[in-house]
């Protein structure tokens, strides 16, 4: 059923039924594309009728701030045994709201494909957001940033579980989320962070910390240390690895090579997991180094 409170002027991104951009639209090829339509609700559906196709929602175009709160399964094993387990993000944003002493705000819902939910808000305008991913314990992707989408109804696997209006972020949630990644660790903890500063400080003080230079045996023996024995949040652990052998020089071939042996995948699907997760890290880069996101590695997967 067509829910009642979407925003008229939300701007949509048409894309391919697995839910990505359609090939070869890219930001600087078709940046008419980049800036979504409107449309109706009958529009939309005509755009995903019979599931061969989705639909996503462009959060900045919108006036949008998507708090994306994924279901994030793992292996954790004890001894001999292993068993799936499920972090929920919605409880990372539970959880951070009763530290500061209040509720997550009521807006409208959407139920993921995945089993997460999709939290709107209209955009504070003294605290503007922008996008922020996965950190330690915090499982919620902020979308917030231009030429970034959730996938939206009537995409198939998603749904408007809480059809209200949209509420405006609030100045206190909007203040912590600014403060991102001063509130929470990095993906692997204190010694992550740790190692990122490090990083940093070799580069600003001239260290040369490419392949072959002095530091780099023991920078590699660090970073590969981020996947090395983890069991929680290992796919994150693998891409934060892989954007930090990208950064000091390495493809996404000899990456993926690098960590097929300290991730240590269970089976051929974890295999081909890790093999996609290096994917996604290897477009990151390019995306933070040349402006625009290809998919150049790994495409057939």
């Amino acid at each position: 059923m067509k829910p009642q409170h979407l925003g008229e002027k939300w701007r949509y991104l048409p894309l391919t039924k697995d839910r990505t951009p359609l090939k070869g639209y890219t930001k600087t090829s078709h940046p008419e594309y980049w800036e979504g339509m409107t449309g109706t609700w009958d529009d939309l559906e005509g755009w995903v009728a019979g599931g061969k196709a989705a639909m996503g929602l462009l959060a900045y175009e919108s006036g949008l701030v998507i708090l994306d709160c994924d279901d994030k399964a793992v292996f954790e094993t004890t001894g001999n045994t292993a068993k799936m387990v499920h972090y929920h993000g919605i409880n990372d944003l539970k959880r951070v709201c009763a530290e500061l002493g209040r509720e997550v705000p009521p807006t409208y819902t959407v139920e993921t494909k995945s089993g997460g939910y999709h939290l709107y808000y209209r955009q504070h305008p003294d605290w503007l957001l922008r996008s922020n991913g996965h950190r330690e314990d915090w499982r919620v992707d902020v979308k917030a940033s231009p030429r970034v989408f959730a996938v939206a109804p009537p995409s198939v696997g998603y749904r408007v579980v809480r059809d209200i209006p949209v509420a405006r972020m609030p100045e206190w949630l909007a203040r912590w989320l600014l403060r991102l990644r001063t509130n929470t660790n990095p993906v692997g903890g204190e010694g992550v962070r740790h190692l990122m500063n490090e990083l940093r400080d070799m580069r600003d003080t001239g260290v040369d910390i490419s392949v072959g230079g002095s530091y780099h045996a023991a920078l590699i023996d660090n970073i590969l240390g981020i996947v090395r024995g983890s069991q929680q949040q290992w796919n994150n652990r693998i891409y934060l690895a892989a954007r930090q052998l990208f950064d000091v020089g390495y493809t996404a071939e000899e990456a993926e090579e690098m960590l097929m042996e300290p991730a240590a995948p269970w089976n051929e699907r974890e295999t081909y997991n890790l093999r996609r997760t290096v994917g996604s890290a290897w477009t990151g880069h390019l995306n933070k180094e040349y402006g625009d996101a290809h998919w150049t590695y790994r495409n057939e997967l």
